[in-house]
């Protein structure tokens, strides 16, 4: 179900993310922006896997490789944006993705994986599934539009 995207996957996923991010954040969303942002990871030797139902775009994880901070030289594999359409949530779907891009990221020499919780969208459940698969809380961040 979880496969590599290709380039025509990419106005499907940035518009799946609209859909499902847009109400979140307070920023006009460029769809044209956004494809080619994405076609840059994907061509870069980042992360970027699909699932389909029915031969539509229903979830995607982006991800990538960057260091963990000014003040280390590890590199960490980070996850950029995650979403699945509300009705293919609950399922299995979530942590298959999560168990690709760990594999990605061990494949590709990183042995830390940072996962991102950028919405209140859906309360607590995202970092529930996220301390599930054996992740810790890390970070908080906030965000004011001025």
């Amino acid at each position: 179900m979880i496969r590599v995207a290709r380039p025509e996957d990419l106005r499907p996923i940035v518009r799946l993310a609209i859909q499902i991010f847009e109400e979140a954040f307070p920023f006009d969303l460029n769809e044209d922006h956004a494809v080619n942002a994405l076609a840059m990871i994907m061509f870069g030797n980042g992360y970027v896997r699909v699932a389909e139902a029915g031969g539509e775009v229903v979830g995607f994880l982006v991800g990538t490789i960057s260091a963990s901070g000014f003040w280390s030289q590890e590199l960490c594999a980070v996850e950029a944006k995650f979403g699945i359409h509300p009705d293919y949530r609950g399922g299995k779907l979530a942590r298959a993705f999560m168990c690709d891009f760990e594999a990605w990221a061990k494949s590709m020499g990183v042995n830390t994986v940072v996962m991102a919780c950028e919405t209140d969208l859906s309360g607590d459940r995202v970092g529930k599934l996220y301390e599930r698969g054996g992740y810790v809380a890390s970070e908080t961040v906030y965000r004011k539009s001025v």
